[in-house]
């Protein structure tokens, strides 16, 4: 719900405004278990070597309110400059279970806690914001304009629906057997001691915002023909990353197999009995924490030419040059968690979203047919869109130890290009590793880097080893003619 007052007191245009948001989300999170064979023999025969399945259920209703408030005014200094300047205020509560369901880690203590307010309340979101529009020669053929602002977003209830399939309200299970001994009939025998990798958010969750900035100059240069050229920047902060928490320390560079949160203490807060003795102490694996200690950048040049319906032709064209960095990009949906929790910058690179060249052209023309309805008003039209690939990050994942399974960014050695063919995406696809030893588990063996100079791409089993990158952009190019 909102509404906005206007009132206008000579040279000034006043605006007041608020909103009331209160967002309710209802999940279902059923889980009926899985099997899985090494073989379909061993499927016929009933011999499955993992099974998992979730005890309970991590159902939620999710409540979250968000009230904002703003003023702005827009002052005409001169005949030909106004100034506009405004604040907006916005109280974004904290998400809350209808029934108390959230449970959430407690790194402090290495504990799970009882959590009704997963995070503190966001209620410092002053947003001020100025701009300006000016007329340098008073024809009203130029226009020179600048603004910025803050801008705060109010995060999305997903953040925390994980707390809800936390224990005691559902309880993940798992089983698996190197001699294919679990059966369909009794999975559970097979089970010996519970692990568990608790959902978790940061207390001091932070509202994610932005700094825009923008200067825009336009000029009619004809009656029908424009031209306008701006510079935009945004600068992001606190943006919205995933961290495992219980990631392996990292000594001298190296994965290590140390756990900062082994096992489930009994002095837990919160515990299921599968936890608590006789039975063994629970191990703790991956513990995948959202934080609010992202950043972005992003700085961008377009140039616009629009030409108004004349002499049968009307088209638009625009051009950007752009670059944009960050952590982690989430706007599509990207699932890769941070490499290294104790260096999120180590991840601060090119986006996955980021586009380097894009050119956008649009418009049609009237042919000069002139006869009858069969030959006159006919129309010419294009849509072309030619721009530069988006960045290609590739993802490896390594078990540094037992019980132990991380996602890592292999190195890029080289240049590497697309084929466009699914049979073999890259062009080198030749895989190295920098260190000597067999890996574990049947994994095929891979070459030592030393003695495979065309390699493309490396095992990481150091962050310090040697200065490659991790990212590489490959073409595209769409267009489409109507």
């Amino acid at each position: 719900m909102n509404d906005t007052l206007s009132w206008l007191k000579g040279r000034h245009s006043f605006a007041f405004g608020g909103e009331i948001r209160r967002a309710y989300n209802n999940n279902i999170a059923e889980n009926v278990g899985s099997f899985t064979f090494t073989t379909l023999g061993n499927f016929l025969a009933d011999k499955a070597n993992v099974f998992t399945d979730q005890l309970g259920a991590g159902n939620d209703k999710i409540l979250q309110p968000s009230y904002d408030a703003f003023v702005q005014d827009s002052f005409r200094w001169k005949p030909n400059f106004t100034i506009n300047v405004g604040l907006r205020y916005a109280w974004n509560s904290s998400p809350s279970e209808a029934a108390g369901h959230f449970t959430n880690f407690d790194p402090a203590t290495g504990t799970l806690i009882s959590s009704p307010q997963p995070y503190h309340t966001n209620n410092k979101n002053f947003q001020p914001r100025i701009g300006f529009a000016w007329d340098p020669f008073k024809n009203g053929k130029t226009s020179v304009r600048a603004a910025y602002a803050i801008l705060t977003q109010d995060p999305t209830i997903n953040i925390v629906t994980g707390l809800s399939s936390n224990p005691l309200f559902a309880l993940p299970i798992s089983a698996s057997s190197s001699s294919n001994s679990i059966t369909l009939e009794n999975p559970s025998a097979a089970v010996v001691g519970t692990s568990l990798g608790p959902s978790a958010i940061n207390a001091n969750f932070n509202d994610a915002y932005a700094q825009d900035w923008n200067l825009t100059i336009q000029r009619q240069i004809t009656p029908t023909l424009g031209l306008e050229v701006a510079y935009v920047g945004v600068k992001g902060t606190h943006l919205q990353l995933t961290q495992n928490i219980n990631q392996p320390f990292v000594p001298n560079g190296f994965y290590g197999t140390t756990k900062p949160f082994p096992t489930l203490p009994l002095t837990s807060s919160v515990i299921p009995t599968q936890c608590q003795s006789p039975n063994p102490a629970c191990g703790l694996n991956n513990i995948n924490q959202v934080n609010s200690g992202g950043n972005s950048n992003y700085n961008a040049l377009w140039a616009t030419v629009n030409k108004h319906f004349s002499h049968g032709l009307q088209f638009l064209g625009s051009y950007t040059f752009s670059k944009s960095l960050d952590y982690n990009s989430l706007s599509t949906a990207e699932s890769l968690i941070i490499q290294n929790a104790y260096n999120p910058r180590g991840d601060y690179g090119l986006s996955e979203f980021d586009v380097r060249h894009r050119f956008v052209l649009s418009g049609f023309y009237e042919l000069p047919f002139k006869a009858n309805r069969l030959v006159a008003g006919w129309q010419l039209g294009v849509v072309n869109q030619v721009q530069s690939g988006s960045p290609l990050t590739p993802a490896l994942a390594i078990g540094p130890g037992p019980g132990i399974s991380l996602t890592v960014r292999p190195d890029l050695l080289q240049n590497v290009s697309g084929t466009g063919s699914p049979s073999q995406y890259f062009s080198n696809p030749t895989l190295c590793q920098h260190f000597n030893g067999a890996l574990q588990g049947g994994a095929p063996a891979i070459p030592d880097c030393a003695a495979t100079p065309n390699a493309t791409f490396a095992i990481p089993c150091t962050f310090s080893d040697v200065p490659v990158s991790n990212a590489f952009r490959l073409p595209r190019i769409t267009k489409s003619i109507r």
